[in-house]
């Protein structure tokens, strides 16, 4: 279980995308995770019922990591919350600070760094 929308630790080794309209750094430990195990990557949402009820909806991000390209479980990942949050924006916990990081002002070196580490590591067929 890896909570996604967290803001990350180290906004250097983070992988940053747009998030509801503006850069957003996401821990990247599932793809390092997923790709070190060749996991599966489950999403799942919580839908509210009613009062004290709740549904789980899990959506597949992917069965083959490896098959993959670098970012794109974390994107599918950005995309499946940022669903969820338009679609049910009181549901989202909006007051723990998701934007404290400020966007490195060498992000496209850092990115470029980030996808060949990435890629060196986890090297693709």
């Amino acid at each position: 279980l890896v909570l996604g929308d967290q803001s990350p630790g180290d906004e250097r080794k983070s992988y940053w995308t747009n998030f509801l309209n503006q850069q957003t750094g996401f821990v990247f430990g599932t793809e390092h995770i997923s790709n070190t195990y060749n996991l599966p990557v489950i999403y799942y949402t919580v839908n509210k019922v009613k009062r004290g009820y709740y549904e789980l909806e899990f959506k597949t991000i992917c069965e083959q990591p490896h098959r993959l390209k670098y970012g794109e479980i974390t994107e599918n990942y950005v995309n499946f919350l940022e669903k969820d949050i338009l679609q049910h924006p009181a549901q989202w916990i909006w007051s723990h600070k998701r934007w404290k990081k400020a966007v490195p002002k060498d992000i496209k070196t850092l990115n470029n760094t980030h996808e060949k580490n990435f890629n060196s590591r986890f090297p693709r067929k």
